[in-house]
């Protein structure tokens, strides 16, 4: 007895066996059907799917087991068979048990009836076995080679089973780490947003001071120094929005939808100052904001927004090396009964290929014609259609190479 009981103690072994999950599990049609079928071909009383433990077997399927075993679906190893399978990882076939030099002692004899019996190893593909898949006579039989096929057949159906389990189980398992280490990710870019966006706040609010100063000096340096600190104030809104859309990037790749902070917002207003900021900054290009209505108001994620149109007039000036006009319109279109915010800049720029403008708005996307000679980060157009899809709305973008290009915008107006 010792060889088997070795064998079965194996600690990786029996790690295999906790992994999939099977050791004091509810009875299931996939494993029943199997031994129903072994006990109607092999026209034998019983058939077992036998998962071997440290001490005991346990029956994830047990087909004409007399009381009490078939209730406790378990048997100590005292009464088991199936354990001298798990020790020689073979086939163990016995015709009358009470001659058998391996069992004839063993009290599965008396207190179940076993007398005839065929156990085939339930194997992994990496070579632990858990149990037998066995069927047994309560008189002497001698088993046939087919009838040992056909059990063994449905030995490997039993597996194969068991390991597509344990893969669903690994895959929900490394699906379950995937998600926290993204989750402990968007923490960390959450909280190195926070305070990259603290200092920034504080050099722009310090160049804007300064600039109101140095308005006041009136001299020639004076007007060089409100240069310089327009460009650090612009640079500084340019790296805060930046952070913003890698935040927001963040949840984009777990599918999550963004917390937006939506609020009544006139998109007249908040396109005039996004102009105003730009105009002040830019020497070599007119923007100019058209607009068809005095107001247009509604409840949107303010700051997101400026943060897209920051982000699309910024690239009207980037891809219009040579200056040229850049409007941006703002009109209220109605579509049966619902109304529609749309925003528009268009600019005159180098435009888009018409190969790059199915994948413009797909992150780290950058058009052909400018990737590699004007910098850009690729993440700007996917997070702005993020944040418009995210208000219910959609953005598109119409344009030619050489000629220039149309963002349209189109939010609900929800007021």
């Amino acid at each position: 007895m010792e060889k088997p009981f070795a064998a079965v103690r194996d600690l990786e072994r029996l790690e295999v066996l906790r992994r999939t999950a099977l050791l004091d599990s509810p009875s299931e049609g996939a494993f029943d059907r199997l031994t129903s079928l072994a006990t109607r071909v092999l026209r034998c009383p019983v058939a077992l799917v036998s998962l071997v433990d440290q001490e005991r077997q346990y029956f994830k399927s047990c087909i004409g087991l007399p009381e009490p075993w078939a209730s406790q679906r378990e048997t100590p190893l005292t009464h088991s068979f199936c354990q001298h399978v798990v020790a020689s990882a073979q086939p163990l076939i016995i015709e009358d048990a009470r001659e058998h030099p391996l069992v004839a002692e063993n009290l599965a004899i008396p207190d179940l009836d076993v007398i005839a019996y065929v156990g085939i190893p339930l194997i992994t593909s990496d070579g632990h076995t858990l149990g037998s898949f066995c069927v047994i006579d309560h008189v002497p039989r001698a088993w046939d080679r087919e009838e040992v096929e056909i059990l063994t057949d449905l030995a490997a159906s039993v597996m194969t089973e068991i390991e597509m389990r344990v893969a669903n189980a690994e895959n929900s398992r490394l699906l379950r780490q995937a998600r926290e280490a993204m989750h402990a990710r968007n923490e960390f870019l959450s909280s190195i947003s926070h305070d990259l966006k603290n200092p920034l706040a504080g050099i722009k609010g310090t160049a804007q001071v300064l600039r109101r100063r140095a308005a006041r000096m009136g001299s020639a340096d004076a007007e060089t120094i409100a240069d310089g600190l327009a460009r650090i104030d612009a640079a500084a809104t340019k790296m805060s929005h930046q952070i913003s859309e890698l935040l927001d990037l963040t949840f984009l790749q777990v599918g999550e939808p963004l917390e937006l902070d939506q609020r009544p917002t006139d998109l007249v207003v908040l396109a005039r100052g996004v102009v105003d900021e730009y105009q002040s900054t830019t020497e070599t290009h007119r923007i100019e904001l058209q607009t068809t209505t005095p107001e247009l108001t509604g409840v949107w994620d303010s700051g997101r927004l400026e943060r897209v149109l920051t982000n699309l007039l910024s690239n009207a000036i980037k891809y219009s090396p040579d200056g040229g006009n850049i409007a941006v319109n703002v009109s209220r279109h109605q579509d049966g009964r619902t109304g529609w915010a749309v925003l528009e800049v268009v600019d005159e720029g180098l435009g888009i290929p018409a190969t790059d403008l199915d994948r413009i708005f797909e992150r780290f996307h950058r058009a052909g014609n400018v990737a590699g000679r004007i910098g850009g980060t690729g993440i700007g157009l996917a997070s702005a259609r993020q944040v418009v899809e995210q208000h219910g709305g959609a953005i598109t973008v119409a344009s030619q190479e050489g000629v220039g290009s149309r963002f349209t915008i189109r939010l609900p107006l929800n007021t």
